[in-house]
């Protein structure tokens, strides 16, 4: 059940990419991705005001996210680090140019799409679940 459930979320995002980006609606596209886990699915996804990127939070305990070019159809090379928890949800900022990250390890951290550098760390008390702009 959970092979069927995956493949349909797959044959949904490629169904929003084609009918959303016109220009590029024809390509067929696929990415390398190979998570390290045996249970790994996307959290939750957020988008760029200008639909140029995508930012993906995955179910998984070391943090890990990884943003989207929707204009070049690639997975950016970032390895957007740092967190030693979930990421529970993101944030864009108003300018497109980076988001705000919240994890279960008590951080919420404001991180440049383009460049995956962290700019500012935001301690919490507790866990962070989510996070709003």
């Amino acid at each position: 059940m959970k092979a069927g459930l995956v493949k349909s979320i797959e044959t949904a995002g490629l169904d929003l990419f084609r009918t959303q980006i016109g220009k590029n609606a024809g390509q067929n596209f696929r990415h390398k991705f190979k998570p390290r886990y045996r249970h790994v699915g996307v959290r939750s996804v957020n988008i760029t005001s200008d639909n140029r990127y995508l930012i993906f939070t995955f179910i998984s305990h070391d943090g890990f996210l990884r943003g989207f070019d929707l204009d070049k159809l690639e997975i950016l090379p970032l390895n957007y680090s740092g967190f030693t928890d979930s990421v529970r949800g993101t944030a864009i900022t108003k300018d497109n140019r980076g988001f705000y990250a919240s994890s279960w390890d008590g951080t919420v951290r404001k991180i440049d799409i383009e460049t995956g550098k962290t700019s500012k760390i935001f301690n919490c008390y507790g866990r962070c679940p989510h996070i709003f702009l």
